[in-house]
């Protein structure tokens, strides 16, 4: 169960293939070189779930690292990643941290201060990625029918590439208006893909309805990192349809202006 599988990018023979490979790697490597520990980037795909179970097998330690959801933080945690972690099945740990009132101000002062500087998301600067090492990569595994972990068809990544278009002709309104502000997450994040019961596309119908109770209007932003022009064109045409704000406008000004935030 991996976001290569649940979006369709692998079937689960061609899943089951890459994972026996990554495994009868890993033990490879394990025995000519035997190690205590394993740290993972994420740990949800294929890979990652392989080394997940080969360190439980064998009585090896894990440790997961993220993305923290305030740059430039990194979140890590001994048993996974988002609704995989620790944290999230205790977030009574935090209580341990002390922290006053002081720091959380100065803290929200540096954020908001980062943000107007408005420097893309380290997501974003390679959503449209595309280079000559990496199409001649996608030719070879296409050539010798290797399936990836997450493939990349060549078209797609130069569909993918045609995304900074797109993003361009998202208005960079601000709103006049009071408003209730919806920033929508990556379609393909794994914590929605794995464990949400809600979608994008379900967060906006909701966003809706409480923006409708409110007689305000919904604006919504997509993830700076959306790489998904299929899923872009369609929130812009729900958007055009039922009347809602689309912008790309600075996400902090936006969450602060906003009557309500839906997340």
């Amino acid at each position: 169960d991996t976001p290569a599988v649940r979006v369709g990018r692998l079937s689960v023979t061609q899943a089951r293939y890459v994972a026996d490979s990554v495994h009868q790697t890993l033990l490879r490597i394990l025995s000519a070189h035997p190690f205590h520990a394993i740290g993972l980037w994420n740990g949800l795909h294929i890979e990652g779930r392989v080394a997940t179970a080969i360190a439980r097998s064998t009585g090896l330690k894990t440790i997961y690292f993220e993305l923290g959801n305030i740059e430039p933080k990194l979140f890590i945690d001994p048993e996974g990643v988002n609704a995989a972690s620790r944290l999230a099945r205790d977030p009574g740990i935090l209580r341990s941290f002390s922290v006053t009132e002081s720091e959380v101000s100065d803290w929200q002062l540096q954020l908001r201060a980062r943000c107007e500087e408005r420097r893309p998301l380290p997501q974003s600067l390679s959503a449209g990625a595309l280079s000559f090492w990496s199409l001649l990569d996608r030719a070879a595994n296409a050539l010798l029918r290797i399936p990836q972990p997450m493939p990349n068809r060549t078209g797609e990544a130069i569909r993918r590439k045609l995304f900074s278009c797109f993003w361009k002709q998202v208005p960079e309104f601000y709103p006049k208006d009071r408003y209730v502000f919806l920033p929508l997450q990556l379609s393909e994040d794994t914590n929605l893909v794995l464990f949400s019961q809600i979608d994008n596309f379900d967060a906006m119908e909701h966003a809706a309805r409480r923006a409708q109770e409110l007689g305000l209007r919904l604006v919504v932003k997509p993830h700076p990192a959306e790489r998904d022009a299929a899923f872009l064109s369609q929130v812009r045409a729900i958007c055009e349809e039922s009347g809602y704000l689309l912008t790309k406008w600075n996400t902090i000004d936006l969450l602060l202006n906003s009557e309500e935030v839906f997340v």
